[in-house]
């Protein structure tokens, strides 16, 4: 492990990731917010894998909603796909995304030791 000399702290490799919702064969939307956050940690958790890691090397998610309404329903779906990993995490409702029938996106970063 190669770490910082300065504090003897390890160093990571980071990862940016951004979930978009479309599902990957037919480029459709869903209308349903739980159908796009489904979608969207699958995409997060894909991207992870590809780079060797899972939701255990997240170290910070910003979601953003563009309903109040819908955090309940987002929270549930998040939930499960998080399980016991805590990454520091921010949640906020804007007032659109780039495309009208998208409900939801996550950003995320995750880094792995080595």
């Amino acid at each position: 492990m190669t770490t910082n000399s300065k504090k003897n702290v390890p160093l990571c490799t980071p990862h940016f990731i951004s979930s978009f919702i479309p599902h990957p064969s037919s480029l459709l939307i869903h209308p349903c917010l739980a159908a796009q956050a489904e979608q969207a940690w699958k995409n997060v958790l894909a991207i992870l894998a590809q780079a060797g890691m899972g939701v255990k090397d997240l170290v910070k998610v910003t979601h953003y909603l563009v309903r109040q309404e819908d955090i309940k329903d987002y929270v549930v779906v998040r939930a499960r796909y998080l399980g016991d990993a805590r990454p520091a995490s921010m949640l906020l409702v804007v007032p659109g995304l780039v495309k009208p029938e998208i409900l939801v996106e996550i950003e995320a970063c995750a880094a792995k030791q080595g």
